[in-house]
């Protein structure tokens, strides 16, 4: 109710503000809250003393003011042009900013306005900068700090705002909102360059990893059948990429018409974009368990799929139509023209605002797709990216001794999983404490990561074809999602899935030869 009121007294003229921040502070200043005050220099002596309440009641960390603390900030912002305490006080309840509960307590509208009010008084300190970090620290004023990036140009710096998002310390929203904040001043990290023909790319930075006897699977108490038995591959040194591949980087391949030149495209990938194709015999199989898993008891798959996945009542809904309605044979015939039968040109959330920010790892996007993608990059730096295989993957992640990319105990503040309650992507780089030791970040939560490699069992043998581009078959992911419990962002953890799904969890890293 307070978000529509909100929009309902901000949007006379038809636009949306431009962000929280803004949002907040056209609310305040509205012609039913401080607009009712009519003399100019009162509304913003009460503005003022509305900022400067709101301060001390966070400092406080109370949502209760008594009357004399109420009366000393009337007093503090007084200044040389002098009115009657008591007539501020008037003219504050009159906007409904400042509420009376009675024997001598009062509170603001909102907890929401206290933050945004103590936010606004932050912006306006000259130390804003030296404050802001050490404060958002403390969850009780995560919401301050996140208004008062909106509110204060000069702290819209990418040296700031990457420092922010860097540091650990600092609450993970307020990380999060720093990166997007990051997007509209322009990520640095994100740079295009010009290549031969004028093409635009965004090299990904890379982190050498050394070869070695790379350890796959193995013991855990929450090891899946697939991860046994354990496993050696032998390892050739190459460079992995920092992070996932983010829209930013995707967006060259798009506006580079990499959807329309099949050139760049396994076999697979081009009847997908031609909308043809049929389904290889495993990925048949697959669908047809999946629909023996739901069919028989469908409100007993949908409970056990929402411990472990966002499944929201929409597909919910899709499961219990399908289980009423289809036989076997519909759904499989269904679901392969739904996804064979159209042509696409862009990841399937492109345009979707939870998941399009241009430091998110891109989703939506299938094997095909990730492999296209490599490709092109390979020819425009002539540089060889390409996806890593398994093998790669697990090596760089877990280096033999690690259960974790950070090491062996679980830490929920250090990856984006279910846990962390943030339902979507997170801007690369604001798990800093979640990088491994080379530097690699985000192998852990966030979006699994396609690999080059088919879904085999173990043990993992290089020579018998699983490793192949030119085979249809599912394939594997690695490194779990935001929505995915603990036990799956493991780095033995496997995924399989049909190589032409596209999952809003779902995107690639980059692998290169070794320089």
């Amino acid at each position: 109710p307070l978000f529509l009121w909100m929009f309902k007294e901000t949007t006379g003229d038809g636009e949306l503000p431009a962000n929280r921040g803004e949002l907040l502070r056209r609310f305040v200043r509205a012609p039913r809250l401080l607009g009712r005050i009519v003399d100019q220099e009162l509304r913003r002596r009460a503005e003022r003393t509305l900022e400067t309440l709101a301060w001390r009641m966070q400092h406080q960390g109370e949502l209760e003011i008594d009357e004399e603390q109420l009366d000393a900030e009337l007093q503090a912002v007084r200044g040389p042009r002098s009115y009657d305490l008591d007539e501020m006080r008037s003219q504050l309840q009159r906007t409904g900013l400042l509420v009376w509960l009675g024997e001598g307590r009062y509170r603001l509208l909102h907890q929401l306005v206290q933050e945004y009010g103590a936010a606004a008084h932050l912006a306006r300190l000259a130390d804003c900068a030296g404050q802001l970090p050490h404060l958002a620290q403390q969850e009780w004023w995560r919401e301050c700090c996140i208004l008062a990036l909106w509110l204060k140009p000069a702290l819209q710096r990418a040296d700031y705002l990457l420092g922010l998002l860097g540091d650990a310390s600092v609450d993970l929203r307020v990380r999060v909102a720093a990166a997007e904040v990051l997007t509209q001043v322009g990520d640095p990290r994100l740079v295009r360059r010009a290549y031969a023909g004028g093409v635009e790319a965004i090299e990904p930075p890379m982190v050498p990893i050394p070869a070695g006897a790379a350890t796959l699977g193995g013991d855990d108490p929450e090891a899946y059948d697939d991860e046994q038995p354990q496993c050696q591959v032998p390892v050739a040194a190459f460079e992995l990429a920092v992070y996932p591949v983010t829209n930013a980087e995707f967006a060259c391949f798009v506006d580079a018409g990499g959807y329309a030149d099949e050139s760049f495209w396994t076999a697979g990938g081009q009847a997908w974009l031609r909308g043809e194709g049929k389904l290889d015999p495993e990925t048949e199989e697959q669908l047809r368990r999946l629909f023996r898993s739901f069919s028989p008891d469908v409100e007993g798959y949908i409970a056990r799929v929402k411990q472990t996945q966002a499944l929201d009542d929409a597909a919910a809904d899709g499961y219990r139509a399908i289980a009423a309605n289809w036989t076997e044979e519909q759904f499989v015939e269904a679901y392969g023209a739904q996804i064979l039968g159209e042509e696409r040109r862009e990841p399937y959330y492109w345009r979707d605002s939870r998941f399009n920010g241009a430091n998110q790892p891109v989703v939506g996007v299938n094997w095909y797709e990730a492999m296209a993608y490599a490709a092109w990059l390979a020819q425009v730096t002539g540089k060889g990216y390409r996806l890593p295989t398994e093998a790669e993957w697990e090596w760089a992640a877990r280096r033999n001794v690690r259960r974790y990319p950070w090491g062996d105990a679980w830490d929920p503040g250090r990856c984006n999983w279910r846990g962390s309650a943030l339902n979507r992507p997170n801007p690369v780089g604001v798990y800093p404490h979640g990088a491994t030791e080379d530097g690699l970040h985000e192998l852990a939560g966030n979006v699994y990561e396609w690999t080059v490699s088919l879904y085999r069992p173990y043990p993992y043998q290089t020579s018998d074809g699983r490793e192949r581009t030119d085979v249809e078959g599912l394939r594997v992911l690695r490194g779990g999602s935001w929505y995915i419990d603990r036990d799956r962002v493991r780095c033995a953890s496997r995924l399989r899935n049909i190589p032409w799904n596209r999952n809003n969890d779902s995107g690639f890293r980059l692998a290169r030869p070794s320089r």
